[in-house]
């Protein structure tokens, strides 16, 4: 077994690895550290995002930066809660593909009741509903065969803190997300967690209550009553590697007011194309997404439309690097014989059965 360090911001946060590394490495396990920015390759051949089109155009690109600069081209144009969301999908891929890559077949996370409880209120604002019995139970199966298991899943932080004391064991307090950042730029990680600390320090059932409600609730995609909007079996989303849903950028268009003005010739040619388009063939990202990865970037696309309001042109538009796993994942979307993302086709006795409950 492997005792792992992640650092959600590579060269921001202050770095631990030698305090971590050091308490460790006093109880006989192998020590690795991860930073998110190897996920980047200089040099590699990967895909560049266009946030301000809302089909989410993505071109291959080859970027010699470092890979810590990768890293904050990638969260820069992120607002807060998105950024913190993108950061914890980019944290799981490290894991399974470090897990991978060493020939491990099962991982072991440290998530609390109480982490997963956050995680549960935070989710469901984030638009994570529909992959929540992945994300909180006590396992889940990643597309790359690693079994990722979670045995503190049944422990608040309250019990690790007191079995800690009691054992004379060394530790380190997790630093909260709001930590020096105003409460209107926390974001909703934040948010979350101060909501269930003062609920649990008040009501000591709160955090137990929220895991039940969301078990009862947060079904395996691979359930029976799921699969009919799910994507093709084994698709997943590019970026955090979760089962995606059917027609979730349909649905995120549906019920958004994206903008009230015609935006002019750029806007109505960002859809399509690749013609002008340098470097490569440009294709849409967006349909391949889950609906909490469409959420996130929703932010950074109206952010990055404003500038192009001033007649800006869809080629001068400004694209982010994303990791050369996501090239790969979406390639093999885009590959998939016969695949038709975002549609779903049913026959009329299958709409009567879904529409009837809804009927007078």
């Amino acid at each position: 077994m492997n005792g792992v360090l992640t650092r959600p911001f590579d060269c921001v946060q202050a770095d631990r690895t030698d305090e971590v590394r050091a308490i460790v490495d006093a109880t006989g396990f192998n020590f690795v550290s991860i930073k998110l920015s190897s996920l980047f390759e200089p040099g590699s051949s990967s895909l560049s995002l266009r946030p301000s089109t809302s089909a989410l155009l993505a071109q291959p690109s080859t970027s010699t930066a470092s890979p810590a600069d990768q890293l904050r081209a990638l969260l820069a144009p992120l607002p807060p809660t998105a950024r913190a969301s993108v950061t914890a999908a980019l944290l799981s891929t490290a894991l399974h593909r470090t897990a991978v890559a060493r020939g491990h077949a099962t991982l072991l996370t440290g998530e609390t009741s109480t982490r997963l409880a956050i995680r549960t209120i935070a989710g469901m604002a984030l638009g994570r509903g529909g992959s929540m019995g992945e994300e909180v139970g006590w396992e889940f199966e990643s597309a790359a065969g690693v079994l990722q298991c979670r045995p503190l899943r049944g422990v608040v932080d309250a019990e690790v803190r007191y079995y800690n004391r009691t054992k004379g064991l060394d530790w380190l307090e997790r630093a909260r997300p709001s930590d020096g950042v105003e409460p209107k730029k926390a974001g909703i990680d934040a948010v979350s967690e101060d909501f269930i600390n003062n609920l649990e320090a008040t009501f000591a059932s709160t955090v137990s209550t929220v895991l039940r409600t969301a078990h009862k609730l947060g079904l395996r995609t691979n359930h029976d009553r799921l699969q009919p909007t799910m994507s093709p079996a084994g698709a997943t989303c590019p970026l955090c590697g979760l089962p995606s849903q059917l027609g979730a950028e349909t649905w995120r268009s549906a019920i958004t007011i994206s903008s009230l003005i015609d935006g002019g010739p750029a806007e109505r040619a960002e859809e399509g194309v690749a013609a002008g388009v340098e470097g490569g063939e440009a294709r849409a990202l967006a349909p391949l997404l889950c609906y909490g990865c469409l959420l996130n970037w929703q932010g950074a696309q109206q952010a990055a439309k404003r500038p192009a309001a001033a007649g800006a042109s869809a080629a001068d538009d400004p694209t982010v690097p994303l990791p050369a796993y996501v090239a790969e994942a979406a390639g093999r979307r885009w590959a998939s014989a016969g695949e038709v993302v975002g549609e779903r086709t049913i026959g009329v006795d299958q709409l009567r059965t879904e529409v009837e409950q809804f009927l007078l």
